[in-house]
């Protein structure tokens, strides 16, 4: 295993598993597992072990069989930290959600190049035929958005674009640079919806709002970075 998925690696592991909330004997045991898997297959099939079994818990969940070649132990159980994962998967629908989520910390691992697979997923999704949607599908959506949304959402004219939505007058929202007040000494930390619309956008063209973006890198990055 190299250095990058060593000791750090585990013990993130493990702080992780115990936010979720699955029991104490899982969290100790199935860091050890994980690390074992990429010490002695690699990163890549970790990650499919784990999907795999995520999906074999929700074929269970649903009355269906596993399809991922497990071990099992001699009462016909699936051995190991995996199997207690799974039977404490299966006791309730809390206990399957963390199930599910214990199942899911193959996204902690990060890759510093494109693997061949991804690059591969990458070129087969842009190069796919644009999905058809079957209209029924799509009455049902609709059907479905009206019975449970209702007329909660403000009403807009049918002119008007939605970045240029005004929004509500009765409503809030934050003020991103509430932090900085005017020579008036007033910038609430809320205003009107109706209220500086585009305005946070239009921070990001002043030079001295960059430490906005600095600040919260990871949340503005994927999006202003070109």
């Amino acid at each position: 295993m190299t250095n990058a998925y060593g000791v750090r690696f585990h013990e993130g592991l493990t702080h992780r598993l115990s936010v979720i909330g699955v029991p104490t004997h899982i969290i100790r045991a199935l860091p050890d597992v994980v690390c074992r898997w990429v010490r002695c297959s690699g990163v890549e099939w970790t990650i499919s072990r784990l999907k795999s079994l995520k999906n074999d818990l929700l074929h269970l969940w649903n009355g269906q069989e596993i399809v991922t070649p497990i071990r099992k132990n001699r009462k016909g159980q699936i051995y190991g930290v995996i199997g207690s994962l799974f039977r404490f998967g299966l006791k309730d629908e809390i206990c399957f959600g963390r199930a599910i989520q214990a199942f899911q910390i193959y996204t902690s691992f990060t890759f510093e190049d494109l693997s061949p697979k991804q690059v591969k997923k990458f070129v087969t999704a842009i190069n796919a035929p644009a999905p058809v949607l079957d209209p029924k599908f799509l009455s049902d959506l609709g059907r479905s958005v009206k019975q449970n949304f209702g007329h909660i959402s403000a009403v807009r004219d049918q002119e008007i674009s939605l970045l240029t939505y005004r929004g509500s007058s009765e409503r809030f929202k934050p003020n991103l640079l509430w932090r900085n007040y005017d020579l008036s000494g007033h910038n609430p930390i809320s205003r009107r919806q109706d209220e500086d619309v585009l305005a946070n956008a239009n921070y990001f063209l002043n030079p001295d709002h960059n430490w906005l973006y600095f600040e919260y890198e990871e949340l503005y990055a994927p999006v202003l970075k070109v």
